[in-house]
């Protein structure tokens, strides 16, 4: 009797040792829905021309608006804005950066969040409001991500 004990008590331990292993690796497998997040982007051109992209969706955890980073880069791939937190993008540095982040400080990512992101144009925002010239153009694409996750991207 104790060969045949012997035999299912190493089936089953063989048995629970693969199950852990395939939910193991099956969680980091592209596609598993294990942590990941993603944001749905919608872009509008705004009355003077320039972009807006709106937060019309987020998926997984949310994501701390001050941990997200936009990257624009142009036709060929060079990056033209380089991996900035939102956070970063207010009002007065858009002489700067050419972009602006609405949302609420210290939130996280959530729906109906904004960021404008201004054209090669001589469109001012505000009156009075002067900076260097610059800006980007259509047909450059962006990225959001935070940390190592990309969360969005899309073409201007």
């Amino acid at each position: 009797m104790s060969p045949v004990i012997a035999t299912i008590l190493l089936v089953a331990i063989t048995l629970v040792l693969v199950s852990t292993l395939f939910v193991m690796v099956s969680s980091l497998l592209p596609g598993s829905s294990a942590g990941e997040d993603s944001v749905d982007i919608a872009m509008t051109d705004y009355q003077d021309g320039n972009w807006t992209l709106i937060v019309r969706r987020t998926d997984g955890p949310s994501v701390p608006a001050s941990s997200v980073r936009l990257t624009i880069y142009d036709w060929s791939g060079v990056i033209k804005l380089n991996r900035v937190l939102l956070s970063d993008l207010t009002l007065s540095n858009m002489p700067t950066y050419k972009a602006v982040y609405h949302g609420v400080p210290g939130a996280g990512l959530s729906v109906g969040d904004t960021i404008s992101i201004f054209k090669k144009a001589e469109h001012l925002p505000l009156p009075g409001v002067h900076w260097p010239a610059g800006g980007y153009e259509p047909g450059y694409s962006y990225s959001l991500t935070a940390s190592s996750a990309l969360l969005a991207t899309g073409t201007l």
